[in-house]
């Protein structure tokens, strides 16, 4: 057991046997849940393309929007470039672009998929994969069939109509891009790329968490290991999981968290939306038990609910990961949702965890080795 858990008097009152909270608690209320409309959309397309400010904060949506250009690009300098070599009739070396487009892109999609494990539901992976792939081909076409237009001395109106699929398609993607964007990730990583032993208990459990994003009641999930054990990227996994189911996700540490509590939630970077956490239906909570050894040091706040107190009714309203570097283990992961359970005034069965540990072998970086039976569904998880 760790020294934080050997000198905090407030999780050893997490052995104590468990008491319901002295008051009822209320039903959390239903929270008005935001959404990324037109408007949105073209504001942050504008804000990406026409900013010269990107150099400095480039966006995650903008980063898609210029590979896709540049895929239009390589479209156009692929055919000029064959069609100079090879002499061949434009009409093949059009058909030519396009097979080497598909092929190259197939290619990438069985590579890709070939890393996705299948201890988690992959579907949603594998078809983003797929649709990205689509859409590369797609933009490498048009960029090929732009080409063939200036080759053909087409009509002027014949280019715009060569883009209008572009138009179409843009909007659709770029919105996509922008849920996982406002979420505030501090990277992309999709749960499927979670390559590590897995207990089964641990897997229930954090499939029925996502699963429940967004629907009542709230649920919350600890997720509890030692110093780069992986807790992040597990989080982060299961945040990106949500935010490309269109859930508004949102991550903070706690530090920032509390700082926000405190007063009104800062601005964005340039050129970026975010959304509000409490606007969120998952928020993300990282370093948590490092911030709470801050508070107590500094005497500013004295235990989690001291914490938490100007934050309790947002946070029980809504889904939440709290990610706690802690090498205690299974039975630390236990006290600190105590701790959460209390500090919230949640129902008991609404608070899971799992703990996340280095292997001993070095070649397996990663491994749930834990995970609350009793926020999982029984028939469900394996003895």
């Amino acid at each position: 057991m760790t020294d934080r858990l050997q000198t905090s008097p407030e999780i050893h009152s997490a052995r104590e046997p468990k008491t319901q909270p002295s008051e009822p608690v209320a039903p959390p209320a239903v929270v008005p849940v935001p959404g990324i409309g037109w408007k949105d959309i073209w504001r942050q397309f504008n804000a990406d393309m026409l900013s010269k400010e990107v150099q400095t904060s480039a966006t995650y949506s903008y980063q898609w929007v210029a590979c896709e250009t540049g895929h239009i690009g390589l479209g156009m300098v692929a055919f000029f470039a064959v069609r100079a070599a090879s002499g061949w009739p434009n009409w093949l070396t059009l058909m030519l672009i396009a097979a080497a487009a598909v092929a190259k892109e197939g290619r990438d999609v069985y590579e890709t998929n070939k890393a996705i494990g299948n201890a988690f539901d992959a579907r949603l992976d594998k078809r983003t994969v797929r649709v990205d792939a689509v859409l590369a081909v797609l933009y490498m076409v048009v960029g090929a069939v732009l080409a063939f237009g200036v080759v053909a001395s087409w009509p002027f109106w014949s280019y715009l109509l060569c883009l209008a699929p572009l138009a179409a398609v843009t909007p659709w993607a770029l919105r996509q891009k922008m849920y996982f964007q406002q979420a505030g990730l501090p990277y992309l990583f999709r749960l499927p790329e979670f390559a590590a032993p897995l207990h089964s208990a641990a897997v229930v459990v954090i499939k029925d968490f996502l699963a429940d994003v967004g629907k009542r009641p709230p649920r919350h999930l600890v997720v509890l290991g030692r110093l780069r054990a992986g807790k992040t990227s597990l989080a982060v996994g299961i945040g990106t999981e949500a935010a490309f189911m269109s859930k508004v996700v949102r991550y903070l540490s706690f530090a920032k968290l509390c700082e926000i509590g405190m007063g009104a939630e800062p601005p964005a970077p340039r050129n970026t939306v975010l959304w509000w956490w409490r606007q969120s239906e998952l928020v993300i909570v990282d370093d948590v038990a490092r911030a709470l050894d801050l508070f107590r040091k500094n005497r500013v706040h004295s235990s989690l609910s001291d914490a938490t107190r100007e934050l309790k009714d947002e946070l029980a309203r809504r889904h939440a990961i709290w990610v706690v570097d802690d090498e205690g283990g299974q039975a630390a992961a236990a006290q600190w949702s105590t701790m959460i359970q209390r500090a919230l005034g949640l129902p008991e069965s609404n608070v899971a965890w799992v703990t996340v540990e280095q292997s001993a072998d070095n070649g397996k970086p990663l491994s749930l080795t834990g995970a609350s039976p009793a926020a999982s569904r029984p028939h469900e998880v394996a003895a």
